[in-house]
């Protein structure tokens, strides 16, 4: 049985002023009364306070972690884990309209607990890794539009979330050369409450987690041959899934991404002498269409999305010395 322990100080400060954060034109928002004293928007105006404002943050932390193992024989091993993270606050950099104060958000706090087992079978031939966990989320931090705070989007942090779930992982061997590769993970992804800056942005309990994705599955093929000079070519296959994704905390029914399927292809050479690799490959082979990011604009009514880079082709050459 082996014990591994260790713990981690962090004091993370962050200190922002304001003196280069200002209106250069107000165009036709010019003296609408949007500063914090009331008076008209003018060129040159701050957007937060007056300019020279300053705030400081200081964040300090303890994030420890241990680990126990156990092999119950030279296949098999199994582990528990628990671990502490830590994400420090800050400041959100540009608002609309002015503020009277330089808006921040708190540290971003985690605990995770797993559970795993890890096994080479049959010769190291088979491998087989599985793993359940859980994590705990305090002041999770997340970008929205706050209607009662103004237009542009701010970091908030949204009170507490936990997600749990579990992870297969597969390495087969049947024949020298060829390698099956495959993967299977869950995640059950929740808010257990919000905070009531996040409720007025739109965030509540029912709201899906960003980029939480349900299922995640993947697969790959590959195969080694030699040849009698010494070099090889080696075909491979790789293929993943990814079920429905929600791009923003609010969860924008255009940024929805539903389940998709990706699939890449290459095949590399290697010379006699294992220096010289060259690859030529193809990545999202079928040409899939899918939201990789997006942000939804609840004032302007305006909403982007960043799509997936396309089919794209590729030939790399590698050097080992």
């Amino acid at each position: 049985m082996n014990l591994t322990a260790g713990i981690r100080w962090t004091e993370d400060q962050k200190t922002f002023n304001n003196a280069n954060q200002y209106i250069v034109e107000a165009g036709f928002l010019t003296g609408a009364p949007y500063n914090p004293d009331g008076s008209g928007l003018e060129d040159g105006d701050p957007l937060m306070g007056p300019l020279g404002d300053s705030a400081t943050i200081k964040d300090r932390a303890w994030t420890p972690m241990a680990s126990l193992s156990y092999r119950w024989s030279p296949e098999v091993l199994t582990y528990a884990s628990y671990s502490k993270g830590f994400k420090g606050g800050g400041f959100t950099q540009r608002v609309f309209p002015p503020f009277a104060f330089i808006p921040s958000f708190k540290p971003e706090t985690s605990e995770t607990f797993e559970f795993g087992i890890k096994t080479d079978l049959f010769n190291r031939r088979l491998r087989l890794n599985s793993a359940v966990f859980l994590n705990n989320y305090d002041n999770l931090q997340i970008t929205v539009n706050d209607p009662t705070l103004g237009f542009a989007p701010i970091i908030q942090n949204a009170a507490k979330a936990r997600i749990k779930g579990f992870e297969l992982e597969l390495l087969a061997e049947p024949v020298y050369g060829l390698r099956i590769e495959g993967g299977l993970g869950y995640l059950d992804a929740a808010y257990r409450n919000v905070d009531l800056r996040a409720l007025d942005a739109g965030v509540s309990t029912d709201s899906k987690l960003q980029n939480a994705p349900k299922w995640t599955l993947s697969g790959a093929v590959s195969y080694k041959a030699e040849f009698g000079n010494g070099s090889s070519v080696t075909p491979r296959v790789d293929w993943s899934y990814r079920s429905k994704v929600y791009n923003d905390a609010v969860n924008t029914p255009e940024l929805v991404q539903p389940g998709y399927h990706m699939i890449n292809a290459a095949v590399a050479y290697r010379d006699p002498s294992e220096a010289v690799t060259v690859t030529l490959g193809v990545k999202n082979l079928t040409k899939e269409v899918y939201l990789s990011s997006g942000y939804g604009d609840s004032f302007g009514g305006i909403i982007e999305g960043v799509y997936g880079r396309p089919r794209e082709w590729y030939l790399s050459v590698g050097y080992s010395f």
